[in-house]
C-alpha cells in the first residue's frame, strides 16, 4: 500500500513539475525531476577555481576525500527534503526542510532550510551530476 501511495504521490508531483515547467511552447522541459530525487552530496573538489558553480554528487557516487563539513541534500518525491546541517559544537546531522522548484523558470530550484529560503539555478542535472549557482537567500 505504501509503494502504491509514493507512485501516486511522485506522479502528482511529476504532472505538477511537468506543467509548470513548460515555457508556453509544449516544448520538453530540460530538468527532470526524477533525477532530482535522491541523495546529493557536494563535491566541491571537482569546481572551478574561479566562479560560483556548486557541484553535487550522488552520495554513492566515490568516496569523498574526508572533510571538516560536506554538504548533503535529500530530496524526496513530495517536495519534503533533508539537509546536512553543522552545528555549532560541530555535530553534523540532517534537518527537515522542503524543496520546489520555481513556477516562472523551472531551472531555479527553491530550498527551504529553516528560517532560510535559498535559491538555486539549476545549469545541469542529470542522475550522475548536479550543477548549480547559488542565486540568493530570501
Amino acid at each position: 500500500m505504501r509503494l502504491f501511495i509514493n507512485f501516486i504521490l511522485f506522479s502528482i508531483l511529476t504532472f505538477s513539475a511537468c506543467s509548470f515547467l513548460s515555457d508556453g511552447d509544449d516544448s520538453p522541459s530540460e530538468i527532470n525531476v526524477e533525477e532530482l530525487i535522491q541523495h546529493w552530496v557536494h563535491s566541491y573538489e571537482e569546481e572551478p577555481q574561479e566562479g560560483d558553480i556548486n557541484i553535487y554528487r550522488p552520495h554513492n557516487y566515490k568516496e569523498f576525500p574526508p572533510s571538516r563539513f560536506r554538504m548533503q541534500y535529500i530530496f524526496d518525491v513530495d517536495g519534503a527534503c533533508k539537509w546536512f546541517y553543522l552545528a555549532p559544537d560541530d555535530g553534523h546531522h540532517f534537518k527537515p526542510g522542503k524543496w520546489q522548484l520555481d513556477a516562472q523558470d523551472s531551472e531555479i530550484l527553491i530550498i527551504e532550510q529553516d528560517e532560510q529560503v535559498m535559491r538555486y539555478h539549476i545549469m545541469e542535472l542529470n542522475k550522475e551530476v548536479l550543477r548549480m549557482t547559488f542565486i540568493d537567500t530570501k
